[in-house]
This record gives structure tokens, sequence and C-alpha cells, in this order.
């Protein structure tokens, strides 16, 4: 055989190499294209949630922190009443202090409730962050 023979033998093999490589490629970007496409969808349904809920979450605390400010001015006052032995002042104090400390334990369920749902979204756009970093594992 020739030279031209030669070379023929190595295209088909060559071709059929090539070919294979370039639709392994064309399979993983679609993987990753597909995987994107979830994750911005995802994305695009979880950002409100977790915004919504951040935005909660921080309303609560500012909502404890000048609460927690009162109940600690009121507690001084009672601890004074106590060390005075004001029984009249101590009682008046302390009916104060019940309703701000039921707003305060709410403030703190709402702030959980909001810091499971950041989570929740959180958890939800970061699975798909993972499944688009492993289409090119």
């Amino acid at each position: 055989m020739g030279k031209w023979a030669d070379e023929l033998k190595k295209i088909a093999p060559r071709k059929a190499e090539n070919k294979k490589m370039v639709e392994d490629k064309m399979a993983l970007y679609q993987k990753a294209v597909d995987a994107a496409q979830k994750f911005v969808g995802t994305h695009s349904k979880s950002v409100p949630k977790l915004s919504k809920a951040l935005t909660e979450m921080m309303e609560a605390e500012d909502d404890c922190a000048e609460v927690a400010t009162e109940l600690v001015k009121l507690e001084e006052k009672l601890e004074k009443a106590k060390k005075d032995n004001k029984k009249d002042e101590m009682k008046k104090i302390e009916a104060e202090m019940k309703p701000l400390i039921a707003k305060f334990d709410k403030g703190r369920k709402e702030m959980a409730t909001a810091a499971d749902a950041v989570k929740k979204s959180s958890d939800e756009i970061s699975k798909e962050a993972v499944v688009v970093q492993g289409a090119f594992a």
C-alpha cells in the first residue's frame, strides 16, 4: 500500500474519536445547561421568599431588641422595689413587664419561623447550585 492508503487508514479511526469527543462534550454542556436552567428557576422562585423571610427576621429582631430595652429598665426598677420592699410597686412593675415579655416571646417565635424560611430557601438554591457545579465533574 502506498502513502495515501496509510493516511486513509488513520483518518477513519481519528474521525470516530473526534466525533465521540465532540458528542461527549455536547452532552456534558447540555447537562450543564439543563442544571443551570433548573437553578435559575429555583433561584427565581426562592429569592423572593428568602428576601421576605430575611425582612421578617430583621423586623422581629428589631422588635425584640426594643422590647428587651424596655424590660431592662423595668427589671432595674423591679430590683430597686424589691430592695426597698415596696410590694405594691413590685406588682405594678411586674404587670407592666408581663405583656412585654409576651411580645418578646412572640418576636422570638417570629424570628425562628423566619430563620427556618431563610434556611429552607437557601437550601433549595444551594442544592441546585451544587447540581450545576456537578455537571462539570
